[in-house]
């Protein structure tokens, strides 16, 4: 495979006869082009290479002039990534004055699935400088960048990222540019557009004509594990016996979860068609009790709630052998679906291949000024039985409270999220994969976090609504070697770095720029930087690596990274 090229004029039509852009016996493919200032351009491309097959692809870049519209002058090929190992591919390249940025993805290379790489390049396709790591979050892969240059020495890099889950992408971007750069216009600061879901659109009564959106489509959950279903006919007669045990779940409104209707669910059943059920919602505890019906239906309970619309409650065992509990939860203008799995596992005869020590993170999906921009971080500790117990942070600092008693695994690993703290709750699943399962390194999951609007709060007045994906693994402590942490954003003049040095069970080593570093049992950390005098909190992760947040004096959060090479 080569890679050849065509001259255009205006028009469309060819002004010369087609070139090898290629000099090497490489493999090549994903070209790429941009014209410089003086009318010159640069190709990149990805290459294989032949003969050092551990090298994979790379990324080559080869300048060409054109003296007249009938000929051509080709520099020389050079490789421009310097990483060698792995696959460096598909590059995107963007002119800056007669200079160049190319960018490209890189398997591995950041110590997460992928991030994207760089490096400016002269007219003659020499290196200016090092290769530079574009993206400065390494949670999750990073890859599939664009370019695009203003023409007044800055350019914008852009890329995909799965945003912690395999079930979406996100966009990301960061600006580049010289450092005698000034802008020739005034700074516009753009506000977050209206997200844009699939809510219909509406038709004006009087007209009868339809009214585009956009609207605001409320956040959404789904079940990340097996819903059952149960069989026709009449139960078994031991499926009481069977289906008795402990069940946890949440409660909410499937079209768009709320946190005035959302909450937790817990009930325990028994062999003589016995039920106690529990749930919370908006902090406060209601209790039921009775007995099911042949066909394990709990029949409609009332339950009052003095100035409040009662809730009115209906749920079913399922009979079946899919172990779990499916019903409904209303009040005035919504209803809410329940769904809880029952504790399959025990100390004795049944015991979880998932016993453990669990640490995960989640982007704070914000800009740091009107929602976090850090990412909130949470561990789990799975005891045999499958019992979780679990404690979360948010990007923002705050520490909603967990429930009292721990909540538990179902046989597919899936468990409930559910805490609340002043004008606010956190709603969501979260799955553990074992090896044979293992996507996005064990853990993953969604989760809705709800902050009121509230003058008296500590940070971000106006409150937030954000739909974030978790990922995470198990525990494990952090080989002995060197680690780079990482601050940036919120308002910092720089990003700052500063070395860590993790040295088996003893306490870490911090690097120069660090006041304090503490690596906790349970893989969360905290730390302090003595300039600029600010604290901050996250939890390492699998593969060296590591995030979670730091609050500035305007009480906004920004990004904490760290990674082990």
């Amino acid at each position: 495979m080569d890679i050849y090229a065509r001259r255009f004029d205006a028009n469309g039509l060819a002004t010369m006869s087609e070139f090898r852009v290629n000099d090497s016996a490489n493999a090549s493919a994903n070209p790429a082009v941009a014209t410089a200032a003086d009318g010159s351009v640069l190709f990149s491309w990805s290459g294989k290479d032949s003969k050092l097959l551990n090298n994979g692809w790379d990324v080559y870049a080869r300048p060409f002039t054109f003296p007249s519209s009938l000929s051509y002058i080709q520099g020389v090929e050079r490789r421009v990534n310097t990483q060698l190992y792995g696959d460096q591919f598909a590059p995107r390249v963007s002119a800056l004055g007669t200079n160049y940025l190319v960018v490209w993805t890189s398997i591995g290379q950041d110590g997460s699935g992928a991030g994207i790489y760089g490096q400016f390049l002269n007219p003659d396709g020499t290196s200016v400088g090092d290769e530079v790591r574009v993206n400065s979050t390494t949670l999750g892969a990073q890859q599939e960048p664009a370019l695009a240059a203003d023409g007044a020495g800055r350019v914008l890099a852009v890329w995909t990222s799965p945003s912690y889950s395999p079930s979406r992408n996100d966009l990301f971007a960061q600006i580049f540019a010289g450092g005698d750069f000034v802008s020739p216009l005034p700074t516009t600061s753009y506000g977050a557009p209206s997200y844009v879901g699939d809510a219909p659109a509406k038709i004006d009564s009087a007209s009868r004509k339809i009214i585009p959106g956009p609207y605001i489509e409320p956040p959404t959950l789904g079940y990340p594990g097996t819903l059952s279903s149960s069989g026709p006919g009449v139960p078994a007669a031991n499926a009481f016996a069977l289906a008795a045990g402990t069940y946890n779940g949440l409660f909410y409104e499937a079209a768009g979860v709320s946190p005035a209707s959302a909450g937790y669910f817990r009930a325990k059943t028994t062999a003589g068609k016995g039920y106690s059920a529990a749930l919370t919602l908006g902090g406060t505890s209601y209790s039921l009790s009775g007995s099911f019906d042949d066909l394990g239906n709990s029949g409609t309970r009332i339950i009052p709630r003095g100035s409040l619309p009662p809730l009115v409650v209906n749920f079913r065992e399922d009979l079946s052998g899919g172990d779990q509990i499916h019903g409904e939860i209303s009040s005035a203008g919504w209803v809410a679906v329940i769904l809880a799995d029952r504790q399959v596992f025990n100390q004795t005869t049944n015991k979880t291949p998932l016993a453990g020590k669990y640490t995960w993170a989640f982007a704070g999906a914000g800009n740091g000024s009107s929602s976090p921009a850090g990412s909130g971080f949470g561990t789990a500790a799975v005891d045999a039985a499958g019992a979780v117990s679990w404690s979360v942070t948010l990007p923002d600092g705050t520490k909603p409270s967990a429930l009292k008693s721990p909540t538990a695994l179902s046989k597919s690993g899936v468990w409930p999220v559910y805490a609340t703290f002043g004008g606010g709750s956190v709603i969501g699943w979260i799955q553990i994969k074992g090896d044979a399962q293992a996507q996005n390194g064990g853990v993953a999951g969604d989760l809705i976090c709800f902050k009121a609007a509230s003058a008296q709060a500590a940070s971000y007045k106006a409150g937030y609504t954000n739909e974030v994906s978790v990922t995470g693994a198990t525990y494990v402590r952090p080989l002995t070697g060197a680690a780079q942490l990482h601050l940036s954003g919120a308002g910092l003049s720089s990003a700052v770095d500063s070395s860590i040095q993790f040295s088996g069970s003893s306490a870490p080593i911090r690097g120069a720029a660090l006041k304090a570093f503490s690596l906790r049992t349970d893989g969360s950390f905290t730390g302090s930087l003595a300039s600029p005098n600010l604290t901050f909190y996250g939890v390492l992760l699998e593969g060296g690596t590591g995030a979670g947040f730091f609050i500035n004096t305007n009480k906004q959060s920004g990004p904490v990274n760290v990674n082990q090479p």
